[in-house]
């Protein structure tokens, strides 16, 4: 009699069992939460998502508007760990979304279906800015080695932060936990593209009775190298404001080319001028021209034009009876 009373309970035990076990609504417990009830942590062996931002490099200009981000996410260090009635599955890879300082939006680059999709059957995969009806149908792409390109970076300090949420999932006797954790990382770059402005101050386009012409000019910003160009033929170095000598007579144009510290190269705008050095020098001839001769008439003052050299006084000074 006590036997069978004992098989009786025994079995009443287990209906109960399998009752309140087939009653349990596993997707409501605490979906998309790393706490539930009174303060119980789950996932917490679980590591985050390894980030890692190969370029922009930190620290370095970029002289272009286009840059490359280039990205490492890993979940391998996140491994299934079991212990009593617990068990923490590894993480997986749930959303992928980077934010740059330049921008106003935040920009999803993938995203498994959430929750309520699940809980609905809907599944939605999206993935550089397509959606895809099951995971088998996004094309492959390795987290590991992820390339973007960012477009249209404005000039100046720039801040990128890669934000990568992996999901996990805790099973603890009856419960089913879904927990999220995230791995961020950033960098900071500069980008130059404007070139340095030169401006020639000041420098009049007229004709010039000499043939040394000063070359001054000013800066927006340093540079490592300066050089002009005169008529068209090679670029000289300079080190700054200097002096143009030795020009022949005729017209002849400059430009000014600086190379900024990125590497940009600016040019100022081409100005023309000329040299009008004159073919004869007028001599005013005095006494001491001719020594102590006495001067019977009056001096007359001749041009002579120029050779070799400039020209004696004495040879200008002709006396007229």
């Amino acid at each position: 009699m006590k036997r069978k009373f004992k098989a009786v309970l025994l079995s009443i035990a287990l209906i109960l069992f399998a009752t309140s076990f087939s009653l349990i609504d596993l997707s409501a417990a605490n979906p998309f939460s790393q706490s539930a009830y009174s303060g119980e942590k789950y996932g917490v062996n679980a590591k985050p998502p390894t980030v890692t931002i190969l370029s922009p490099e930190r620290g370095k200009v970029y002289t272009t508007r286009n840059i490359t981000l280039n990205l490492n996410v890993s979940t391998r260090e996140s491994k299934t760990t079991q212990g009593g009635f617990r068990m923490t599955t590894a993480i997986g890879m749930d959303k992928l979304s980077y934010v740059a300082d330049w921008q106003q939006n935040t920009t999803l680059v993938f995203h498994s279906p959430d929750m309520e999709d699940r809980k609905n059957n809907v599944t939605s995969y999206y993935y550089m800015g397509q959606s895809y009806d099951n995971h088998d149908d996004l094309p492959e792409n390795n987290y590991e080695n992820l390339s973007l390109t960012l477009t249209n970076v404005p000039d100046g300090n720039h801040t990128v932060y890669v934000i990568a949420e992996g999901v996990g999932e805790d099973y603890y006797i009856f419960n089913w936990y879904i927990f999220h954790v995230t791995g961020i990382a950033s960098t900071q770059s500069t980008v130059k593209t404007t070139p340095p402005k030169i401006s020639l101050l000041p420098f009049e386009d007229k004709a010039y009775l000499t043939s040394e012409v000063t070359l001054n000019f000013i800066m927006d910003e340093s540079t490592s190298q300066l050089l002009y160009a005169l008529d068209g033929k090679d670029n000289v170095t300079i080190n700054g404001n200097t002096t143009l000598t030795g020009l022949p007579n005729g017209y002849h144009n400059i430009t000014i080319y600086a190379k900024d510290e990125s590497g940009n190269v600016g040019a100022s705008e081409t100005l023309f001028f000329s040299i009008e050095i004159p073919d004869s020098l007028p001599i005013v001839c005095t006494a001491a021209s001719i020594g102590a001769v006495a001067i019977a008439g009056p001096i007359m003052l001749i041009h002579i034009k120029k050779r070799k050299g400039r020209p004696s006084a004495r040879a200008l000074c002709y006396e007229v009876l």
